[in-house]
């Protein structure tokens, strides 16, 4: 598993030095992926994604729809059905299971490897969320500090960071970046699982096996033993936070019925079948749901 993880690693750094348009041309392509869309019982379409591209997942695409909610319920949450194709023999790829990645967060937060959950073919899954607000006294009451962002007196380099990246400042983020910066001392590299600091280094497990088992014990000795002594201090407390929980349900996707009316209604589900029109139905159906997933997020209450 690790050779594997070593081998997306060094082939997904390849990209991230590419330009945009290039990166986004080796993954998933929203527009050809995108079967439905809706929210708040309105159409929506790939407009209301972000792109954005991760070092380790690929294309990823953020619902970014200025649209507020009417109510808390499955019906006026987000719903898609997207075509997920499954890679094929012929090409190279380091994919082990079949899906997505789904990550649930702040707009003013970008999604980690960490914080998401995996969403699979031929199933719909519902995705249940639960939002909360924490509002704490500062110091000398609790041992959060109070405007982190603003603080003349903070002089992190990781608070900076924040800052200039404009994103919402956490402390599991913080420590984050903190460990790349262990990282890169220790051992020349940074970990694309992790947030980047800079890209004037490169990813361990691109640069050598010895620098992948070097990330590997660092993490270990870092996360065990010295977070609390190296980062505390420049990573104090956010008095403020959010917090999404998610429960899910499942059920099999699609029914048999609804699956002749997909594939009649989508060419681009048509063309897994070109060449193999002798198929049987029952054929035809477990590939269509090798291919095909449906998502539904909502929050429990607004």
């Amino acid at each position: 598993f690790r050779l594997l993880r070593a081998a997306v690693t060094a082939a997904s750094s390849v990209l991230l030095s590419q330009e945009e348009r290039t990166r986004m041309g080796g993954g998933l392509n929203l527009n050809a992926s995108l079967l439905s869309c809706r929210f708040n019982m309105d159409m929506c379409n790939p407009n209301d994604f972000a792109y954005y591209y991760d070092p380790l997942l690929g294309n990823c695409f953020t619902f970014d729809s200025q649209r507020s909610l009417a109510r808390a319920s499955s019906w006026f949450g987000l719903q898609l059905e997207l075509f997920v194709p499954a890679p094929v023999a012929s090409n190279m790829s380091f994919a082990t299971s079949l899906g997505a990645n789904v990550f649930v967060h702040n707009r003013s937060v970008r999604s980690s490897l960490l914080d998401g959950f995996e969403v699979s073919t031929g199933v719909q899954t519902n995705v249940i969320v639960s939002r909360v607000f924490t509002r704490k006294q500062p110091r000398p009451y609790s041992d959060c500090v109070k405007d982190i962002e603003h603080a003349d007196d903070q002089q992190s380099i990781f608070i900076r960071l924040f800052r200039e990246k404009k994103m919402a400042y956490r402390q599991k983020d913080c420590f984050n970046y903190c460990f790349q910066r262990r990282l890169v001392e220790e051992c020349g590299c940074y970990a694309n699982e992790y947030p980047l600091m800079t890209f004037d280094r490169p990813p361990c497990a691109a640069l050598s096996f010895s620098s992948y088992l070097c990330q590997i014990v660092t993490f270990r000795a870092f996360f065990q033993n010295d977070l609390a002594a190296n980062c505390t201090q420049e990573c104090p407390l956010e008095c403020n936070s959010e917090l999404y929980s998610v429960s899910t349900t499942f059920s099999k996707y699609p029914a048999r019925v609804y699956a002749e009316s997909l594939l009649y209604s989508h060419e681009k589900l048509q063309k897994l079948f070109v060449g193999n029109n002798k198929s049987s139905g029952e054929t035809k159906y477990a590939v269509l749901r090798d291919n095909v997933l449906s998502l539904n997020v909502y929050y429990d209450e607004l």
